[in-house]
């Protein structure tokens, strides 16, 4: 969540909420699954990944995004079902955050849905913003779609959970959206050659087109 702002910061209730390296705070009605599952997730990253700042900042934000998402849906929360399945905070005292099916449509900002794509920030850039690229890449991963000249068959909940798992445990504190989309491709093939979820091979076709539809491949 933006720990920057600092008109959330400051007004009553506060509206925001964090993990600092030893703890999770929240502001009133910011706890729902979704969110929390999100801080919980820079704890985790924190000491599997441990990504760091620059583009590995916006990967931090973005797994957090992904498995804090993945959680809501597992409990059942009815605030990701429907239309809201891909919208993280709906529910919240501060309203949708992220759209991670259409991450210009994002209620902190709007974000890119691709590596360079419109909206895309530098590496000093908010890592918020940026983290839309990991929104989408998790929602054609998991659902499916037909974006940026690919088209991709969904894996489903539990695979594409076990892929973001893999995912990671291979990164690395300094690694960059281009390692993102090394480390999917990666993942997916050392998930299929052991079957985990009933991975197989031609999943990881469809994961390569995700890459390739959210420009993964591409230096930014």
């Amino acid at each position: 969540m933006p720990e920057s702002d600092g008109v959330r910061r400051t007004q009553c209730p506060w509206a925001n909420a964090f993990w600092d390296g030893e703890q999770m705070a929240f502001g009133e009605g910011v706890t729902t699954l979704d969110i929390t599952g999100h801080e919980l997730t820079h704890g985790v990253t924190q000491h599997t990944s441990g990504l760091g700042d620059g583009y590995a900042g916006a990967l931090n934000e973005g797994l957090s995004d992904v498995f804090g998402k993945f959680i809501a849906i597992k409990a059942g929360d009815p605030n990701a079902t429907g239309a809201n399945r891909w919208l993280l905070g709906v529910g919240s005292s501060i309203g949708q955050v992220r759209d991670m099916k259409n991450p210009a449509n994002s209620g902190e900002g709007p974000g890119p849905d691709r590596v360079n794509g419109r909206y895309w920030l530098g590496a000093n850039g908010d890592p918020h913003i940026n983290a839309g690229v990991v929104g989408k890449a998790d929602y054609l991963i998991t659902d499916g779609d037909t974006f940026n000249g690919q088209t991709v068959r969904g894996l489903g909940e539990n695979k594409s959970i076990a892929l973001w798992w893999k995912v990671e445990n291979l990164l690395r504190p300094t690694s960059t959206f281009k390692d993102l989309g090394v480390a999917l491709n990666s993942a997916c093939t050392a998930n299929a050659r052991t079957g985990v979820a009933g991975t197989t091979t031609a999943d990881c076709t469809q994961v390569a087109n995700a890459v390739k539809a959210t420009q993964l491949n591409l230096a930014p």
